[in-house]
Parts: C-alpha cells; structure tokens; sequence
C-alpha cells in the first residue's frame, strides 16, 4: 500500500526540481487533470516532466501536505503551494503573475492508483490564492 512517507518522498523529489526522479511514481499511461475546464490535461510522465520545467523557469515552487486521506486506490491531499514569480508568468491560459509576486495556494490533490502503485490519473482543483505581496494586484 501507498504510505505518507512514500507521498513525501514524491513532493520532496518534486519540490527539488529532480525531473528524473518524480515521474518514477507516474504509471506509464498517467493523465494529468490540471484545469479540465480549460484543455490542461497532460498524457503520460513526458508530458508532466515538460509542462513543470518551462513552469519552473517562471517559478519557485514549494508543495506540502496539510492533510492526506490513503486508500488502496486513491490518494487526496490538500496541499498549501507557494509560488515565488522569478520572472513575468504570462502564458496562454494560465492566470498571469508579475515578476516577484508571491502567491500562496490551496490546492485539493487526487491521484489514482493503478495496480502497481503508481499514479494512474492526477486531478487538481484550486480551493484558494493569496497574494502575499502586493506586486500587480491589490490585496
């Protein structure tokens, strides 16, 4: 069975950007749900592993786990992410961030398991975002 220990080995390899060892925990036919609503759904670890590297030009970022609900199929997560703008975030469909914005997050996470344990389908919604500082935006 998935455990919490083998979850944060999988956000720490996440948060420090290692592109090599993250998408081990992704089955080979994973879909990524990030915004149904507006096309950003991304098929198989490639797509994931290239999606967060042109992110991460943008952006510091940092997942955590506020709480965390295992079962034999499934994982739920809510995760408080913090995004640190580098440089100006402007791509086409995403909410734009002025350089040195920093945005604080809530995010509901479900990742399905397949047989083997690994991460079948991801889906993220957006509970909530904070702007901790007032760069672009007012408070």
């Amino acid at each position: 069975m998935f455990t919490r220990e083998k979850f944060e080995e999988y956000f720490n390899s996440f948060n420090n950007r290692q592109y090599d060892i993250f998408p081990k925990f992704y089955a080979d036919d994973i879909v990524y749900v990030m915004d149904a609503n507006n096309g950003k759904i991304f098929h198989g670890p490639q797509a994931i592993v290239d999606l967060y590297r042109e992110l991460h030009q943008y952006f510091d970022e940092e997942v955590a786990i506020e709480n965390i609900a295992i079962t034999d199929s499934m994982i739920a997560v809510e995760v408080p992410t913090l995004l640190r703008c580098k440089r100006e975030f402007n791509l086409e469909g995403f909410v734009p961030i002025p350089e040195g914005q920093t945005c604080k997050m809530m995010c509901f996470n479900h990742y399905d398991l397949n047989a083997e344990g690994k991460f079948k389908r991801i889906r993220v919604a957006i509970h909530s975002i904070e702007y901790l500082n007032s760069v672009g935006h007012s408070q």
